[in-house]
């Protein structure tokens, strides 16, 4: 059994995964496996992807899934198919350093309380690293959306504090033991968006700590597979519907109905400077997404060990 089970996926962008999985060659962690998935891509972005994984002599283990899962789903059918000990979750449109898995596991060599260890994400544009901060810790917000620290500012002192975090995104790890006691993985109704944040509150929710790792780095590019595959239109629907899925799954009902009001007047404020930018897409994709929301509630589980208390403003 590898120790480390690194999780790609692959939705009709085999070029910008072909390039995260080169930057995996200089990796200062050894004793690991990639999972790389193909999630239901075109064939020709397959047969590419798949001559790609059998040329390159790194420790890929490829599968092709027969319906496209999303990111949910088919995080969770690479997991099923790994082997080790922990979960590493990378996005295919992102390009890391060397030691970014070894920072991410040193860790949980001292602690046995750590639930997830993320890293520090900065945009990848226009074919170069940048030092512009995407994700650099954060935090879940009364009104229903996760903040990141110091994103959109330049990498530096308020991104290298390393500590306990609310949420986490872009590239984690999560130990296999973690998920076993959770007892699930990524929500797979949600298909994308919010999924990562659900998993956080859980973790936290069960007792254990995410580690915001400012030394391991990863260059995103940001929403790849989204615009190749054409479906930035549906973003806002599935956001909306997922985001109060995420609090009605995670919070006593007693307490979700009074963070209810909040997050639907926050909600309400977004939509009004849309439409005032005479953007009116927002408020279709609100009625639809909280329609969708209303109508699932008895599609997922529902945890509720989460707690008012962990929210900020």
């Amino acid at each position: 059994m590898v120790n480390v089970s690194i999780i790609i996926l692959n939705w009709n962008t085999t070029k910008d995964t072909i390039e995260c999985l080169e930057s995996l060659r200089r990796q200062t962690y050894k004793d690991y496996e990639i999972i790389l998935v193909d999630n239901f891509s075109r064939p020709e972005e397959y047969e590419s992807l798949r001559s790609y994984a059998r040329k390159s002599r790194l420790p890929i283990r490829m599968f092709k899934t027969r319906v496209n899962l999303g990111f949910a789903g088919g995080s969770n059918f690479g997991a099923k198919k790994s082997r080790g000990k922990y979960f590493c979750f990378l996005n295919n449109d992102t390009v890391v350093e060397k030691n970014f898995l070894s920072e991410l596991m040193r860790p949980f060599e001292h602690r046995n309380d750590i639930g997830a260890t993320v890293g520090k994400l900065l945009y990848y544009k226009d074919g170069k690293k940048t030092k512009i901060v995407q994700y650099a810790g954060g935090k879940l917000t009364f009104y229903g959306m996760g903040v990141s620290n110091s994103i959109g500012r330049r990498d530096g002192e308020g991104s290298n504090r390393r500590g306990e975090q609310g949420i986490m995104s872009g590239t984690f790890v999560v130990p296999r033991s973690v998920v076993d006691k959770i007892k699930e993985l990524f929500c797979e109704f949600y298909f994308f968006y919010f999924e990562e944040t659900d998993l956080s509150w859980r973790i936290r929710s069960n007792g254990y700590k995410i580690v915001y790792i400012p030394q391991s780095v990863t260059y995103h590019k940001g929403s790849v597979s989204i615009k190749a595959n054409k479906k930035v239109s549906v973003q806002d629907m599935f956001t909306i519907r997922n985001k109060y899925l995420t609090f009605f799954r995670n919070l006593p009902l007693v307490e979700f109905a009074a963070v209810l009001p909040v997050m639907f007047v926050y909600d309400l404020g977004r939509i009004a400077k849309h439409m005032a930018r005479g953007n009116p897409m927002l408020l279709a994709n609100f009625v639809l997404g909280f329609t969708k929301f209303l109508t699932s509630t008895n599609k997922v589980r529902k945890p509720r060990m989460g707690h008012l208390s962990e929210l900020r403003w």
